[in-house]
């Protein structure tokens, strides 16, 4: 069954001028005290995914959770509420050291085209090479990339942004990553 157009274009304008608002109003990362013990990055996404999942499985799938050295990063759509528990999550769980959140405005990506922006930066060479090895996660929606992670070096960082905003169809990109 096709869908009329007009019904598609209306949910697709709002979805920019969400995306626009969004990409102008960001949150400051929330510091969440860390206890002196080392806890494992993969244990406490691993924790984090499955809070999530147990509040509301259909509204925790729209969110993406990234950990590097006790950082955490939520990026993804949610509405406001499930925004706020998601957080509220993360700073329970033990070993978190910081929180920052990145949201989308709810439908504002494209599943085929956001795969092809994310297939295209993981193909470059700066990404594949020096910055590669599952230190660098990469959210697109709508052509809005966030790049969260670790990578050698500040001029590493620097220069895999300046590829990131030449690949085609990327509207914007917004760095959380940090050097190694």
């Amino acid at each position: 069954m096709r869908t009329p157009r007009v019904m598609i274009g209306v949910p697709v304008l709002l979805s920019a001028v969400l995306l626009y608002a969004c990409a102008v109003i960001r949150p400051e990362p929330r510091n969440i005290p860390r206890e002196e013990s080392r806890y494992d990055d993969a244990d406490i996404k691993t924790e984090l995914s499955s809070a999530l999942l147990g509040m509301d499985p259909s509204r925790a799938n729209g969110i993406s959770v990234h950990c590097f050295n006790g950082r955490v990063f939520l990026t993804g759509e949610a509405d406001k509420e499930f925004r706020a528990q998601a957080l509220e999550a993360a700073g329970k769980i033990p070993g978190v050291a910081e929180v920052t959140p990145h949201w989308f405005p709810t439908g504002s990506g494209n599943a085929s085209e956001d795969a092809a922006v994310t297939a295209a930066i993981e193909e470059l060479p700066l990404f594949a090479g020096k910055v590669a090895g599952g230190r660098v996660a990469v959210d697109v929606r709508g052509g809005h990339v966030v790049l969260v992670g670790l990578a050698p070096a500040q001029t590493d960082i620097d220069n895999l942004v300046r590829q990131v905003k030449r690949v085609k169809n990327v509207k914007s990109v917004t760095s959380y990553l940090l050097p190694d």
